[in-house]
């Protein structure tokens, strides 16, 4: 599953962490293995991209994305409901 996202200012972010659940339930948690680096600079869009390589397509997912700024404070996107994909 490909995440992407964009930012329009980064004041203060020093990275970001993806976060997902079963769309059916369970709990949230991170799925990149490390923050992805905040490279963004204030005042200018950046875009960013994931790659989810343990998403089984055959489970509907919700996904977040979860900033953090340089005094440790969080904000996270709203949630995000992806499909499953069902192959005949």
């Amino acid at each position: 599953m490909l995440v992407t996202w964009e930012t329009a200012s980064e004041r203060e972010m020093i990275g970001f962490d993806v976060l997902r659940r079963r769309a059916d339930g369970g709990p949230e948690q991170p799925v990149t293995p490390v923050w992805i680096p905040a490279v963004g600079r204030s005042g200018d869009p950046t875009s960013y991209r994931f790659l989810d390589p343990t998403a089984d397509p055959a489970v509907a997912y919700v996904y977040r994305v979860r900033g953090i700024t340089t005094t440790g404070l969080t904000a996270a996107t709203a949630d995000v409901t992806v499909p499953a994909q069902h192959t005949p």
